[in-house]
């Protein structure tokens, strides 16, 4: 793996990921994402943009 300090400017760091484990359909559709690591709730990224908001809640 390289060091991403000595890649050239333009190019994305992207680290490997392992596939632990992934939500029922049902709860992936409601959360946004397959993945519980990539699950950010309302409010905790980017809370000024969430403007769109249809009610309801996931588990």
């Amino acid at each position: 793996m390289q060091n991403p300090n000595t890649l050239p400017v333009g190019y994305a760091y992207i680290p490997p990921q392992r596939l632990t484990q992934v939500y029922s359909p049902e709860e992936a559709l409601c959360r946004g994402t397959l993945f519980p690591e990539l699950y950010l709730p309302k409010g905790v990224y980017d809370a000024a943009n969430c403007k769109n908001e249809k009610g309801g809640s996931c588990r």
